[in-house]
């Protein structure tokens, strides 16, 4: 080792930069505060992959949703035994966000950072100046996917980042390497190691498709796929969710929501005050029990305003289609999803995320009965109304499932929980539950999760006005 690289070494800090989808922010605190506790043991597929990462420069973990990808990364990265602390850059202005950078980096000695920023905000100028400014023992790109547009300003940002800082790791964790076509790679691959397909798109392309003449981007044949499948296969390694014999026959996963500001004033103002005002009218609940129905509508972004029978969204796109939409687009385009709603407004906007991914959409509900179009592959995602769904059809189609929004009936919760893990299910079933943060949502999934009586519960916690509005 030269002077100058024993220099560099010197320079180098121990902490970790993950960058990754805003809702996934949570899943990264909880795995780092267990692995502080020792609370996780790992198994033997992901004792496997870390060993395998340990040792690398750089390399990719294309493991499937469920079988551990954050842990399994934590294993391979973190050899010297120094306490974690979890620095969460996923929310706030870029200047508020920089200041918490700066400050934890203050008092980080003799600490290891875990430091997780998302893709939207990484290369903003008020906060990439301080990210740039740390070397970093290693960069994480948590569902890396999100960077395969080669012109996309992340994508662009953070190979360069990786480029300034060539002693850091660099690891991507993805279910889904390929989500749209082989050419995905290069985004990703400029990242982790841009000599593998080389410094231009256009080459790779060239290489590796081929195009129509008019219309570049539209590719008519695959060429060089042996080739590509050996690049990619010296930089990864694939675990699917199917050939795990170790993971449970289910996984439970709570994926946090945060409300609009919009969204926010008017659910505190009703459950403070039982009334609340938007620009279509006024909201009124004349009791406890219709309160509870008005602000479970408001986590999805709708009221129902006074004299009226149809609901209005209070404040644009919801914030659960949006969320919603962020984890369909790190499944596979093809791969077949059951989204459980209450309402018919959360239905709606089920078929609206589904429209925005460009994938085909049924539905069972008190309106449509699509269940055999779904079965029969014609359509990927399946939504289905809790009440009038959620017993006696056969979703075992599918093994991802999510709960937009639930009811109170625990007999229908459990109901829906078995039209995916019935006979003939042969994967391992994750069900994924939209809970936006500080509302009825995780009242209702609490009591629904401890077996008691759902309503009783949560009335017990809203502790409703004595005097009703009439």
């Amino acid at each position: 080792m030269s002077w100058h690289d024993s220099f560099d070494a010197m320079k180098q800090r121990p902490h970790v930069l993950v960058v990754c989808p805003q809702a996934v922010a949570s899943a990264w605190a909880k795995v780092v505060a267990g692995v502080s506790r020792g609370d996780f043991a790992p198994w033997a597929h992901q004792s496997a992959a870390a060993a395998w990462l340990a040792d690398r420069a750089a390399g990719m973990l294309a493991m499937d949703m469920g079988t551990g990808k954050t842990f399994t990364a934590l294993l391979a990265l973190l050899k010297e035994k120094l306490p974690l602390v979890f620095v969460d850059l996923s929310r706030g202005s870029g200047k508020a966000r920089a200041e918490r950078l700066q400050a934890a980096l203050a008092t980080a000695s003799g600490k290891r950072l875990i430091v997780v920023v998302n893709y939207e905000s990484v290369w903003r100028s008020q906060l990439a100046p301080t990210i740039e400014s740390v070397k970093w023992s290693a960069f994480v790109l948590d569902e890396s996917h999100r960077i395969k547009s080669p012109g996309g300003a992340a994508s662009r940002y953070l190979a360069r980042l990786a480029a300034k800082q060539p002693k850091a790791r660099r690891v991507c964790l993805t279910g889904t390497p390929m989500p749209h076509s082989p050419l995905d790679l290069y985004g990703q691959f400029r990242f982790l190691d841009p000599q593998v397909f080389g410094s231009s798109f256009t080459r790779m392309r060239a290489r590796y498709a081929e195009c129509d003449l008019r219309f570049p981007s539209k590719v008519k044949a695959w060429k060089n796929q042996g080739e590509l499948t050996a690049k990619l296969d010296a930089y990864s390694w694939r675990v699917t969710a199917d050939e795990v014999l170790d993971l449970p026959d289910a996984i439970h996963e709570t994926i946090p929501v945060e409300l609009s500001a919009k969204v926010q004033r008017f659910y505190r103002s009703l459950e403070a005050e039982m009334t609340a005002e938007i620009e279509a009218g006024t909201v009124t609940a004349a009791n406890a029990l219709t309160k509870l129905l008005r602000l479970a509508q408001a986590t999805g972004g709708y009221a129902r305003v006074d004299g009226y029978a149809s609901v209005t969204a209070i404040d644009g796109i919801p914030s659960k289609r949006l969320a919603l939409q962020d984890r369909l687009e790190d499944l596979p385009a093809t791969e077949p999803v059951v989204v459980f709603c209450r309402f018919r407004s959360d239905l709606d906007d089920v078929a609206a995320a589904a429209r925005e991914l460009g994938r085909e959409y049924a539905e069972v509900s008190g309106e449509r009965k699509d269940l055999e179009r779904w079965q029969a592959g014609d359509a990927v995602i399946l939504g289905v109304q809790m009440q009038s769904g959620g017993v006696g059809i056969d979703c075992s189609r599918a093994c991802y499932a999510f709960y937009y929004s639930l009811g109170f009936s625990l007999g229908d919760y459990e109901q829906s929980l078995a039209r995916l893990r019935r006979p003939g299910q042969v994967r391992c079933v994750r069900y994924y539950h939209l809970v936006c943060q500080g509302t009825v949502d995780e009242q209702v999934y609490a009591a629904l999760r401890e077996r008691r009586n759902v309503i009783d519960a949560v009335l017990r916690r809203l502790s409703p006005r004595q005097e009703a509005v009439a």
